[in-house]
């Protein structure tokens, strides 16, 4: 058996534990008794001292009583995290314009409510007279600020109806292909069989070490006889082979993950621009087993591409740990501010270049799966996209996002709603005085179910809209026509953008966007 202190403040008690040989480890024994028993004591011990005992006991009450009611709540969660994306074909401007306006009303509300509370203090004999001018700039601050986001709605106007046809066209790419929801749970999957292999690796390198077998002797006191014992000790240098060994598993770990994701996004994406380049008109449609021919075209075709974009992220990751490292070790030898700045400093560089080069390698997978180009190229042509149509991705990402963030809220919330009526006026009535943990609970659920459905959503979005762009680009409409949505270009041809229709041949009820300069 085997003895560990365990400490919670300035309390410690031992955990007696079996263990057994396996691997050329030892690991503990978890289906012996002993190990069970004193396990159960230390967690028992932790909840008395940590004050959760009734909090889990309640906790445990409310779930077992209520078990149905959560499962019932997690269909309409998924219901309704369906039916907002498919609402959104229709109702994307609603939802945009509601955020829009909620922001400008909260703007003016806060600046009135400043100046209007200031006005109260100064009719008021009180001690807060200091308040009043600090008050009375912070409601016009909030004032001209309300005044510059309308002005800029006004001159954006044109991008946000964009964003709007944008976001309606990522709506139908989730409808008409349901499936590609399911290519998060691949990717987590994959992500966890990465994560668990490689602590395994690093729990072999962290447990091994170089055994030094030595001849001790010792002389007996009373008889003065010599004795000589083999003894055994293991060493471990400052800095030996294990050690690069476990940066070596760090650095595989960063891009084995940054790599499951970069599958993950261009499978989407793959989906996206089937869509969106299937038809010049309104026709649009994904073919039989998009996400399948996604995921094969990925691994047939594009794993190299994947490979040298994850590769990049996790080698300005890695060097963002080492910092970090460098960081740690230098505050706890010295206490120098200046040092302590100049690291956190380094290390916000360091995260703004991974930030834009993250982005940099999103685009160039969705230029890649347009036109098959390599990833320096489709990270090139990205680039000069981005720039060329600076304003118009800006606007459309800062709306989708503001406009993901909402639907969210709403989806938890009204799922929160749904928990509570089924809880208390339908058969799953339990009879408990209080639910309030099941509805957090439910609340947490559906708030991940929509966090789901929202990030592939906005990978959709981030397709679409580098679709968009390429396509006003490299197409002229003549001899290569748009493929707009009617609406697009709609808006295209109202804010002065000469726009003219061509019917594709073989097919004349399919009008195709085009525009000629």
């Amino acid at each position: 058996p085997n003895i560990v202190n365990v400490y919670n403040s300035n309390l410690s008690w031992p955990v007696l534990y079996d263990s057994k040989a396996a691997l050329y480890r030892c690991w503990p024994d978890v289906t012996s008794t002993a190990t069970a028993t004193s396990v159960k004591a230390i967690v028992d011990e932790f909840v008395k001292l940590s004050k959760l005992q009734s909090f889990i006991y309640e906790l445990e009450v409310q779930v077992t009583y209520s078990w149905r009611a959560i499962l019932v709540c997690f269909g309409t969660g998924v219901l309704l995290s369906i039916i907002t994306v498919w609402g959104l074909q229709k109702a994307a401007g609603f939802f945009v314009y509601l955020f829009l306006t909620l922001l400008f009303g909260i703007l003016v509300g806060l600046g009135v409510g400043c100046w209007m509370y200031a006005i109260h203090l100064t009719d008021s004999e009180n001690l807060y007279e200091d308040y009043i001018l600090p008050l009375k700039i912070c409601g016009i601050v909030f004032c001209v600020l309300a005044l510059i986001y309308l002005l800029l709605i006004f001159f954006l106007w044109r991008r946000i109806r964009i964003a709007i046809a944008v976001l309606k066209v990522a709506a139908r790419v989730m409808t008409s292909t349901p499936t590609v929801v399911l290519v998060p749970f691949v990717t987590i999957i994959l992500s966890l069989l990465v994560t668990a292999y490689c602590m395994v690796q690093g729990a072999f390198l962290l447990s091994s070490a170089e055994i030094q077998v030595s001849d001790l002797e010792i002389v007996n006191p009373v008889t003065k006889e010599k004795y000589t014992l083999s003894v055994t000790a293991i060493t471990d240098d400052q800095f030996t082979v294990k050690d690069l060994s476990l940066w070596y598993t760090l650095f595989g770990w960063l891009w084995s993950a940054g790599m499951t994701n970069a599958i993950g996004f261009m499978c989407v994406s793959f989906v996206t621009t089937m869509f969106y380049f299937s038809d010049p008109g309104e026709k649009k449609s994904t073919p039989c087993c998009a996400v399948l021919r996604a995921f094969w075209w990925c691994l047939r075709y594009h794993l190299g591409t994947l490979a040298f974009g994850s590769f990049v992220i996790a080698v300005l990751r890695l060097v963002r740990i080492i910092c970090a490292y460098i960081q740690s070790k230098l505050s706890k030898a010295t206490d120098n501010n200046a040092a302590h700045f100049a690291g956190t400093c380094v290390q916000c560089c360091l995260k703004c270049v991974q930030r834009v080069v993250e982005y940099i390698s999103q685009n160039a997978y969705v230029i890649c799966c347009i036109q098959s180009s390599s990833f320096c190229a489709s990270a090139r042509i990205g680039a000069n996209l981005l720039l060329d149509n600076l304003v118009d991705i800006g606007a459309a990402n800062f709306i989708a996002d503001a406009v993901f963030s909402f639907i969210k809220v709403y989806i938890a919330l009204g799922n929160c709603i749904i928990a509570w009526a089924v809880l208390n006026y339908t058969s799953l009535n339990n009879g408990l005085p209080s639910h309030s943990i099941v509805i957090a609970i439910i609340g947490i659920m559906t708030f991940l179910i929509a966090c789901l459905y929202m990030h592939v959503y906005d990978a959709v979005q981030d397709t679409i809209i580098m679709c968009y762009c390429w396509d006003k680009q490299y197409n002229n409409g003549a001899n290569k026509p748009y493929y707009f949505t009617q609406e697009m270009s709609d808006v295209l041809e109202r804010y002065n953008v000469k726009a003219n229709y061509q019917v594709p041949h073989g097919d004349s009820s399919a009008p195709s966007p085009s525009r000629q300069g």
